[in-house]
């Protein structure tokens, strides 16, 4: 809609302004306003020009993207334990996934130490999804 504002307005009118009223006109087709009918449409529309322009433009932008680490989050949760082990150390509240480092034994997997690091923390939960 920006050329057919533009041959009313005028190529060098304000970028904001022209932006705006090609919104408007987008909107506007998109919802089947009919001809000669826009003036009605903007008076009752809620916002006016700006309220249009505003639900043209978030019409427009795209769905957000679901929450990848909430969902390996959730799976990882409802996946039965490997093993349990007491460990002798103290977890942060807020810690909910710890990564451990470990060797491997005689009879399995001994424990060496904690990471403290939760950019780590979080790539291993996403890479335990995979």
């Amino acid at each position: 809609m920006t050329p057919a504002v533009k041959l009313v307005f005028g190529a060098d009118y304000d970028k904001t302004r022209i932006t705006e009223f090609a919104a408007v006109l987008s909107h506007a087709r998109r919802v089947a306003v009919p001809q000669g009918g826009l003036d009605a449409f903007l008076d009752t529309a809620e916002g006016g020009i700006k309220g249009v322009v505003k639900a043209e433009r978030a019409h427009r932008r795209p769905a957000p993207k679901p929450d990848l680490f909430a969902q390996i989050a959730a799976e990882l949760r409802s996946r039965p334990p490997l093993a349990h082990i007491d460990i002798a150390f103290e977890i942060p509240a807020d810690s909910e996934f710890v990564v451990l480092l470990a060797r491997a034994g005689k009879q399995g997997l001994d424990i060496v130490a904690r990471v403290e690091d939760s950019p780590l923390t979080e790539r291993a939960v996403r890479k335990a999804a995979a």
